[in-house]
């Protein structure tokens, strides 16, 4: 299974009158033959929707026979491209917890325990600096103006070091402008054995 998005500006996607978010879809992808002929191969199972907020995430990074990652766990923002840096880090995350679940002989969810909070941890520090950078308030000169060590943190996470601490970071952001909190998700969902609840 696979979800399909499309990311553009809403006159571009609804362009000659086109309103309906599945004649959109379905428009953009004979648009695109690399696409098509990946999507050939499956058939639509759910509902075509357009939104606005772009920010998403998946109470879930693993099912028994399913992982989630990039995009599909949690997507961030596609103003700052971030999702590239993101996708990439949480397979090659995956690809070594696979690899030691295969050696291990336990692909259970449990064991993505690790796999779904490093992704997390990664996805909400990358969350906090988009937040920051669109508070029209808010401006990373001053923040390196007041505290000069925040420079390296910032390229840090900008550049795709986001498994760290920055609380030191936010903090100092946090005298411009208010960050989120982190959010719940990226959990694997466990069942409990029957008879146990």
């Amino acid at each position: 299974m696979t979800s399909v998005g499309i990311v553009a500006e809403g006159k571009y996607l609804t362009r000659d009158g086109v309103k309906d978010p599945k004649s959109i879809v379905h428009r953009e992808v004979e648009e695109n033959l690399w696409i098509k002929d990946r999507l050939s191969v499956g058939a639509s199972t759910g509902d075509y929707f357009i939104t606005s907020e772009y920010r998403r995430r998946s109470r879930y990074c693993a099912a028994p026979g399913l992982l989630l990652l990039g995009d599909a766990l949690a997507f961030l923002d596609p103003v700052v491209s971030s999702g590239v840096m993101l996708a990439l880090k949480s397979g090659h995350l995956a690809g070594e917890a696979v690899h030691e679940g295969l050696v291990a002989g336990d692909l259970s969810p449990a064991r993505f325990t690790a796999l779904g909070a490093a992704i997390r941890q990664g996805v909400e520090n990358m969350r906090k600096l988009v937040h920051a950078f669109y508070d029209p308030k808010f401006s990373f000169r001053e923040v390196i103006k007041a505290h000069p060590e925040a420079g390296g943190q910032i390229t840090d996470c900008l550049s795709g070091d986001v498994n760290k601490d920055f609380s030191q970071l936010w903090s100092w952001i946090r005298e411009f402008v208010p960050l989120p909190d982190d959010l719940p998700y990226g959990e694997p969902l466990v069942e409990e054995p029957a008879g146990t609840a």
